[in-house]
Order: C-alpha cells, then sequence, then structure tokens
C-alpha cells in the first residue's frame, strides 16, 4: 500500500501544472491613465525597459509554452522573453487572453465609469 500511495503522489507531482503570469509593461494609457480595453496599443520606451528586466529574470526557465493575447502591448512584453528562453519554446497568442473589454469607455480616464454611475 504505501508503494502506491508514493507512485500516485509522484503521478501527481509530474502531472502539476505551474503557470507564471507575467502583466504587460507600461503603456501610453497606464501613462495617461485612461482606459485601455481592447485597442492594440504599443508600450512606452519604459515598458520595453520592463520587459526587457523581466526577460532577465526568467532567462533560460524551462517553460514549455507560452501564451499571450493577440495585442501588440502583450505581443512586445513576450518578445525579449521568448528570446531569452529555450529555443524549444512554444508561443501561443490568442484573442481569448486580451483583458477585459471597457466598450464604449475606452479612452476615458479611469475612474469616469464610477464617477458617472454615482
Amino acid at each position: 500500500q504505501q508503494a502506491a500511495i508514493a507512485q500516485a503522489e509522484h503521478d501527481y507531482i509530474e502531472e502539476t501544472v505551474e503557470i507564471w503570469i507575467v502583466r504587460h509593461g507600461q503603456t501610453h494609457e497606464n501613462v495617461a491613465r485612461t482606459i485601455a480595453g481592447h485597442n492594440n496599443s504599443g508600450l512606452t520606451p519604459l515598458g520595453k525597459q520592463q520587459a526587457d528586466l523581466v526577460a532577465q529574470r526568467l532567462k533560460g526557465m524551462p517553460f514549455k509554452s507560452v501564451y499571450i493575447s493577440d495585442l501588440a502591448r502583450s505581443k512586445q512584453t513576450a518578445d525579449p522573453i521568448l528570446r531569452l528562453l529555450p529555443k524549444d519554446t512554444k508561443a501561443f497568442a490568442d484573442k481569448r487572453l486580451r483583458e477585459k473589454g471597457a466598450g464604449s469607455y475606452v479612452g476615458y480616464k479611469l475612474g469616469y465609469s464610477e464617477h458617472m454611475a454615482q
């Protein structure tokens, strides 16, 4: 029975998935404190520097795959990371990974919708 428990624990550990989440670097909307939603803005120079710093931190990590949204800010954040990961790391872009849409509030200052709801 002990051997069966040990095997079950081993199998569980082998099947465990570890997920790391990286937020995109700074965008122009972040600086302006406006709602970005699904617009396809890219990174600021600071955002690109942030992506490079994360890439250095993750350099050589044995990730099997990387999943990113299809938006420019996510791709620009992932690019330097992917360059420093093992060459066999698979990358997938998927629009289902986009942040929550903001509809007609895109471009408004943060807090606007809350202000209007009062």
